[in-house]
């Protein structure tokens, strides 16, 4: 078996396991209620509805940081080689 065959297995597997994890912790939320602060107002929410929300923000925060980083990238192409600075 190939080393790449075997390494993809175990990410496959890994993540699997992660993934299961996750789902049987928001399972296991589902009807506990926690005190949370938005903007300032105080409200009770639903524990799992809140860690599916910090799913959802989550990767929309790694989107948003590959967004910037790109743009980054671009504006140093676009500075040339004989622009002055950095």
């Amino acid at each position: 078996m190939k080393y790449q065959t075997i390494q993809g297995y175990l990410q496959v597997i890994s993540g699997g396991l992660m993934l299961l994890a996750g789902v049987v912790l928001i399972v296991l939320q589902w009807g506990n209620q926690s005190a949370f602060s938005l903007y300032g107002q105080n409200r009770n929410i639903n524990t799992a509805l809140l860690m599916v929300c910090c799913i959802v923000g989550g990767l929309a925060a790694r989107w948003v940081c590959k967004l910037v980083y790109r743009g980054v990238v671009i504006l140093h192409k676009s500075r040339g080689p004989d622009t002055p600075g950095m």
